[in-house]
């Protein structure tokens, strides 16, 4: 079994001239597992391994993706390596199989992971049992 992933948003770009660094990148990244980087000639490629399905606008550039929902498998680290070609701002909101919620946002060539704050929108404070 593994830790399954969803992905609740995205908002990613990847320009199409960017597209054979990232790969290289992403070569670079998961140097160790060479047997998966020498069959991949495109980032496409690279993507669709990884269950992320990319969606191209007009120009060829990414413009997102369509998730096939496997386990987590060095997503982080696929990302990691991604990052400084991605766009900066863009994000992926991600739900994890316990639903523990994070995203992953890209600034400054880098991944940052952040967790979100939930606040009780409660006008009143009153006890259990005590509302009138």
């Amino acid at each position: 079994m593994g830790y399954r992933i969803y992905i609740r948003e995205v908002d990613l770009r990847i320009r199409k001239e960017n597209f054979d660094a990232a790969l290289s990148a992403v070569k670079a990244a998961f140097v160790s597992d060479r047997t998966w980087t020498e069959h991949l000639k495109s980032l496409d490629d690279a993507m669709s391994d990884f269950g992320y399905i990319p969606e191209y606008d007009e120009k060829g550039s990414i413009d997102g993706f369509e998730y096939e929902g496997k386990c987590l498998r060095g997503d982080y680290e696929f990302w990691t390596a991604l990052a400084p070609y991605v766009e900066e701002g863009c994000y992926l909101e991600v739900e994890g199989d316990d639903l523990e919620i994070w995203r992953w946002k890209f600034r400054n060539g880098k991944v940052i992971v952040q967790y979100p704050t939930f606040l009780w929108d409660d006008e009143e404070e009153e006890s259990c049992g005590t509302a009138t």
